[in-house]
């Protein structure tokens, strides 16, 4: 035999020539075939078999079948012949078969030495730690990973009890109960699952990790492979992201509160200028006067919609904004939109109509409030940009289909349009046409871009279509649900009126029994010149519970309650009002909430408490007039947050000449009590009583601009600031320009 052998299998492959050898020259010597001398081969095969290659297996197999012929070549005794060629083909046969079992088993042998050092390769570069445990949770496998991650080698954790390695002592006992659960039942909560426990390192430390068991099976033996990742790093991601997330959170909420407090602080000194303009005008002006006192009067009321246009696109880009879903009539929002804005139209000379397709339900279900300001802000642009013409509102369906109908609104003017590149650009937030544009009609761009957030929270979209020139047409396309007799207006709590804004009134309003709830002398004393030469009966309260006890004693057709009020505020005030009107079975007389917050949360916390409608301060003379007369007429009606369009009447000569010297004859007094105020004030500061000082301070900031002292109601609006923030040096220092600007308003008088 030809064969290559290395040098450690040299002593062997010699052992083996000399063995064949001996073999064959036994066989040659044996006479008789009943000695099958020749099976000694077979033994030979199998360290062959094992030892060397196949091709070695094949040369050693064919040498020895040619050493068992050669015995057929010498004479056999006579009769044994046959018995011999039979007998050596068997064995050659036999050991040619033995030979291909050899083989067999040894390349099976190879294929599975190689299979385990492949899953071996591959559970050694496992990301994850990958541990194997028999029925006695002892470990049976350890990959490198498992090594990194709990800092045993393997050959320290082979053959360990798995719970005494890496199980923290709490949750040992678990570990042990499923285990045996699982080997009694073959039911397990964590296998074949992902879930997290913690772990316990070489180092005593404990950690998370995210856990994954399998059972395998194997006969009646069962053992179980677990697949481990180390989650330190992501649990400390996650904690940073939800640390983030929460300061995000918070700088939110912080914006929204300070919108909602600046809106107040915003509106309180716009009170005063509306309502000492408007006061103005009632007076006998020279030409140039009363041009310039109008002129201020728009500019504030301009001033009043840019800030509710700010504190609207606040709300909605913090997500705090929330739809209703009530009935309401199209046909009705589309009118009272018109009668806001006809003023408007026919100033400029344009005409304002409207046109409403028949196949629109009587009633549908959206929210009426927020859809009537999208139309606002339409038909606001659509006269700012018209010159000439006109100015046309449709509405019809455009889609019948029951499951999904939808109608169309659209605002059409003949003004100056837009050009086809700016057509979806004036839906961004604070973009204009062009600047010359936003030059001469004002306002920052923020209108649309409000529209298009609020139509988009309501299922629609909303796109314009125009040319430069020849007019457009601003389109929302909005889903409906047409309202069944379960929604009927007379199932459903009557929505709150959110009257913001001079409507029609009734020619000659009755005079009204008028109860008013105001915490701030002041202001009462402000509110009852307004209503002079006027037909209505007036008495007023400083709180919430003389309120409730005037309102028990006495007859009124008409309540206007404060919200802000200490003691007893104005939403706890009406509900013990509605409580009683129950118990007593009196119709609900309406109650009309004043606040300076320009947040819906004010109206539907009102609406909650009974309020009939509410009025977002600044409140002009000729607002809470008309308020009142639409009340007198029954008229009250839900409407919306909307600028003020000031009454074109004029009262007679005297009354005004009369209200004005009231207010300057007021004026001395008002510095009188605000230096009371400051001495309380000092005294507060001086104990440390921040809540005597922020009373004081909001108190000043709201009348003080009614009495033309605007200067000291901003410096009630830092001294409520420094209350809330408990700072004592910007109280003392407010204090300290307090006192100066009352020792200027003593020069000057």
């Amino acid at each position: 035999m030809a064969f290559r052998t290395n040098l450690t299998k040299v002593p062997l492959t010699v052992a083996l020539f000399f063995l064949t050898g001996a073999i064959f020259s036994l066989d040659m010597r044996d006479e008789y075939e009943g000695a099958t001398t020749w099976l000694l081969y077979f033994i030979l095969a199998i360290p062959v078999a094992k030892l060397y290659s196949p091709r070695v297996l094949l040369f050693a197999i064919s040498g020895w079948s040619l050493l068992i012929a050669v015995k057929l070549v010498q004479l056999s005794p006579t009769g044994h012949v046959g018995t011999s060629i039979f007998n050596r083909s068997i064995g050659m046969i036999i050991l040619w078969t033995m030979a291909f079992l050899l083989y067999r088993q040894r390349s099976l042998g190879q294929l599975i030495s190689e299979e385990e050092h492949r899953v071996t390769a591959i559970l050694d570069g496992a990301l994850d730690a990958v541990i194997a445990i028999n029925a006695h949770s002892r470990i049976t496998a350890w990959n490198p990973q498992a090594e990194k991650m709990f800092g045993f080698r393997r050959e320290e954790a082979v053959g360990k009890l798995l719970p005494d390695l890496i199980i923290p002592p709490a949750f040992r006992d678990a570990h042990a109960r499923g285990l045996q659960r699982f080997v009694e039942t073959g039911e397990g909560p964590i296998m074949n699952r992902r879930i997290e426990v913690m772990a316990l390192h070489r180092d005593g430390r404990e950690f998370p990790v995210e856990l994954s068991v399998m059972p395998l099976r194997s006969g009646r033996t069962v053992s179980f492979c677990a697949f481990v990742r180390d989650i330190t790093a992501r649990r400390e991601l996650e904690t940073t992201l939800r640390q983030a997330r929460e300061v995000a959170e918070s700088a939110s909420q912080a914006k929204s509160d300070f919108v909602a407090n600046i809106s107040h602080e915003i509106r309180t000194p716009l009170n005063a200028i509306c309502g000492t303009t408007e006061l103005l005008l009632t007076t006998c002006l020279t030409p140039a006067q009363r041009r310039y006192a109008e002129m201020c009067l728009k500019a504030s009321h301009t001033l009043l919609q840019l800030v509710t246009e700010l504190l609207d696109f606040s709300r909605i880009e913090s997500g705090r904004l929330q739809l209703e879903l009530k009935p309401y009539d199209l046909r009705q929002l589309v009118e009272r939109t018109i009668g806001l804005l006809s003023h408007r139209a026919e100033q400029k000379g344009l005409i304002l109509s409207a046109h409403i397709e028949d196949d629109l339900p009587a009633l549908i279900k959206g929210d009426a409030f927020r859809l009537q300001q999208v139309l606002l802000n339409l038909v606001s642009n659509a006269l700012k940009f018209t010159s000439q013409g006109s100015v046309d509102i449709t509405a019809f369906v455009v889609d019948k289909e029951p499951n999904c109908p939808r109608f169309r609104l659209s605002v059409t003017d003949s003004g100056i349009g837009i050009p086809p590149e700016d057509l979806e650009r004036i839906f961004d937030r604070f973009t204009q046409v062009d600047s010359a544009a936003s030059r001469q009609h004002g306002g920052v761009g923020l209108g649309l871009a409000i529209c298009k957030r609020l139509i988009a929270l309501m299922g629609g979209r909303i796109w314009a279509e125009s040319s430069p020139g020849k007019g457009s047409t601003f389109i929302v396309d909005m889903p409906f649900s047409p309202v069944g007799d379960s929604d009927s207006p007379c199932a459903a709590s009557p929505p709150m009126a959110a009257i913001g804004s001079a409507a029609p009134t009734a020619s000659e309003p009755k005079g009204l029994a008028i109860l008013i709830a105001e915490d701030s002398a002041e202001s009462r004393e402000l509110i009852h010149y307004w209503f002079e030469d006027t037909p209505h009966r007036v008495e007023s309260v400083a709180d919430g519970e003389q309120a409730v006890q005037r309102y028990r004693a006495g007859r009124y057709d008409l309540v206007l309650m404060d919200l802000q009020m200490p003691g007893m505020d104005g939403f706890s005030a009406t509900r013990a009002i509605r409580a009683w009107e129950t118990a007593q079975k009196r119709e609900a007389v309406p109650i009309i909430a004043l606040t300076a917050n320009a947040f819906r949360e004010a109206a539907e916390q009102g609406a909650a408490a009974g309020c009939t409608g509410i009025l977002t301060k600044p409140i002009g003379r000729s607002l809470l007039l008309d308020t009142v007369a639409r009340v007198g007429s029954r008229a009250v009606a839900p409407s919306v947050h909307a600028v003020p369009t000031p009454m074109q009447t004029r009262l007679p000569a005297d009354t005004a000449q009369r209200i004005t010297q009231q207010l300057a004859d007021r004026r001395p007094q008002f510095l009188r009590n605000r230096r009371k105020d400051l001495i309380a004030l000092r005294e507060a500061a001086a104990r440390g009583d921040y809540d005597t000082i922020g009373l004081l301070g909001h108190r000043i900031k709201g009348i003080a601009g009614s009495y033309g002292f605007p200067d000291m109601g901003t410096l009630g609006h830092h001294l409520e600031a420094a209350a809330k923030a408990a700072d004592l040096p910007a109280v003392q220092a407010q204090l300290t320009q307090m006192a100066a600007l009352l020792e200027q308003c003593d020069k000057a008088a």
